[in-house]
């Protein structure tokens, strides 16, 4: 039986993508070993009991030095700021990720390791000499340099990207567009693309709707729910999001499904604009996540790319999410993003700039949702062409193709 070490950084929630891989090679008979950072969620639930998983507790409580790490930025001009917090990723947490997964391996053998993310690859390397392991994959979730606003902190990143994955024997992007830039960066390496098309773990039991907060029911009272579900961060467009439903008051609500260090500046717009029809609800378990969707007239990804490259080539797990729920999606007019709900008319992409463009999009939207525009066959379909079935089979594939 063919050993798999997977190396996961992942601190908040286990990636809906690593755990679909694991199910997938545990089902294949690969005896799988995962070492991860200590995660805050609970995920055992969704993997297969029989795969060996490693990390310490999560430690809720932030340390001294992270409180006055995190006070100290926020003082700081935005520009100083970003520098301070580039130093402390790239030199020092990078750092404390790498030894910890070394000191946290078993010291075995392993035929092959699987790499999630930059955060995780220079481990990988020092493992695979260490352990002398045939084959190491990287595992791009995203261009993780193009992240960052700071042109310095990106360069820096791709710089150590290029030269790690010198080393590597595959690599996977989460979609076509950035295998394009990563084989222009990186020459004469096997890319090949696995979407985060992954629905409902087989092994996770599923709660029914009336287990959610009361919060998210009166949500219906109004004629239109339109969902955003994912992390509250900054560079997702989320102040023009909320302040789009000022044109919307008696035409739609929207639903807040997530936390993230930017809820509490959409809270205060909310209260500045008296926009009752703007609500929040804090994350759910992903049992519950399908279940909650179904029950929205649209799920909405609202991001720009013209100032994050790796936002402007995205595709979020919660674009999958939708597709499985056979939620219209109203989208930002992204490259991934059109080719995806354009492409399958599963929904429709637009310009969404400004609060009015947004707000303009959604009643669009909701217009032809009204006429049946987005049959459910479309999402059959897509289901079929691009769900994780299908990428399950070239996640196997790949491993074939490095056994010879």
């Amino acid at each position: 039986m063919k050993k798999i070490l997977v190396l996961s950084a992942h601190s908040f929630s286990l990636d809906r993508r690593i755990i679909a891989q694991l199910n997938a090679l545990d089902a294949k008979k690969y005896s799988v070993t995962l070492v991860s950072v200590p995660i805050q969620g609970d995920f055992k639930a969704e993997v297969s009991p029989s795969i060996r998983i490693i990390h310490q507790a999560f430690n809720q409580i932030p340390s001294k030095k992270q409180k006055i790490f995190t006070c100290i930025c926020s003082l700081l001009a935005t520009p100083v700021a970003n520098f301070i917090k580039f130093i402390y990723r790239r030199y020092i947490e990078f750092y404390k990720t790498t030894k910890y997964l070394i000191k946290n391996t078993p010291c075995e053998e392993f035929d092959y390791i699987h790499a999630h993310d930059l955060s995780t690859l220079k481990a990988a390397y020092i493992l695979r000499h260490r352990l002398k392991v045939k084959k190491v994959l990287y595992d791009s979730h995203e261009l993780w340099g193009e992240q960052f606003p700071l042109r310095i902190e990106a360069n820096s990143w791709n710089k150590l990207e290029v030269k790690l994955c010198k080393r590597v024997d595959a690599i996977i992007a989460v979609n076509d567009s950035i295998k394009t830039i990563l084989s222009k960066r990186i020459t004469n390496s096997n890319i090949i693309t696995i979407l985060n098309s992954y629905g409902i773990s087989p092994f996770q039991k599923q709660s029914g709707f009336d287990a959610i907060n009361p919060l998210f029911l009166s949500a219906k009272k109004t004629k239109n729910l339109v969902l955003f579900q994912g992390s509250l961060g900054k560079e997702r467009n989320l102040e023009n999001l909320t302040l789009a439903f000022e044109y919307l008051k008696d035409q739609a609500t929207l639903l807040f499904l997530g936390e993230g260090p930017l809820k509490q500046n959409l809270q205060e717009i909310v209260t500045k604009n008296n926009l009752s029809n703007v609500i929040f609800h804090d994350w759910v378990l992903q049992s519950e996540l399908i279940s909650i969707l179904k029950k929205a007239d649209l799920g909405i990804i609202p991001y720009l790319g013209d100032k994050i490259l790796n936002n402007h080539y995205c595709t979020p797990n919660k674009l999958f999410e939708y597709i499985h729920a056979r939620v219209p999606i109203c989208a930002s007019n992204l490259p991934e993003l059109v080719k995806f709900v354009d492409g399958y008319k599963i929904g429709k992409t637009h310009s969404m700039l400004t609060p009015l463009s947004i707000a303009e999009a959604i009643k669009n939207m909701l217009e032809l949702k009204a006429n049946d525009y987005f049959p459910l066959e479309n999402f059959l379909q897509a289901e079929i062409e691009i769900g994780w079935p299908a990428q399950e089979k070239k996640l196997l594939n790949l491993y074939t193709e490095l056994e010879k």
